[in-house]
């Protein structure tokens, strides 16, 4: 028996939630003519990743992706470019997730070091209120695809 179930996303051009099918094909052996003791988990594991996919993509949504650009263009720019591609020795923004670029920008607010740029980002990133991070998040993982 196949299962099917709406996962929504946010494409990176035009933000309009897009409905995509994740499909799941539940096989049941046959034993004595019931369904496999794992096909519960199997269900629980499917209901755990649709609810992941909708709370990551309302997330996304409740954020505020212009605002986030307009930080990105008072602060962010100058380092990571135009294009969030980067330069010289700071890191490339494309391709990044949501929830990629809010742990970095956390993890940077608390003066934890990640890497050689650390102490830089450490000066942009601690006046960053939990709504600046969101909508600079919303806006790069939207943005440069």
């Amino acid at each position: 028996m196949i299962f099917y179930y709406p996962a929504m996303y946010s494409t990176a051009n035009n933000n309009q939630a897009v409905s995509t099918a994740i499909s799941v094909d539940l096989v049941a052996r046959k034993q004595s003519n019931r369904i496999n003791k794992d096909t519960p988990m199997k269900m629980l594991m499917l209901l755990t990743l649709s609810t992941t996919l909708t709370l990551g993509m309302v997330e996304a949504q409740s954020a505020d992706a212009a605002a986030g650009e307009q930080r990105y263009t008072e602060n962010c720019v100058n380092c990571h470019g135009k294009e969030g591609k980067g330069m010289a020795s700071f890191p490339s923004l494309v391709g990044r997730d949501v929830d990629y670029i809010a742990e970095r920008l956390m993890t940077y607010r608390a003066g934890e070091n990640v890497g050689p740029n650390s102490a830089i980002m450490f000066s942009w990133a601690k006046d960053l209120s939990d709504d600046d991070i969101a909508n600079l998040a919303a806006y790069v993982s939207t943005t440069f695809q």
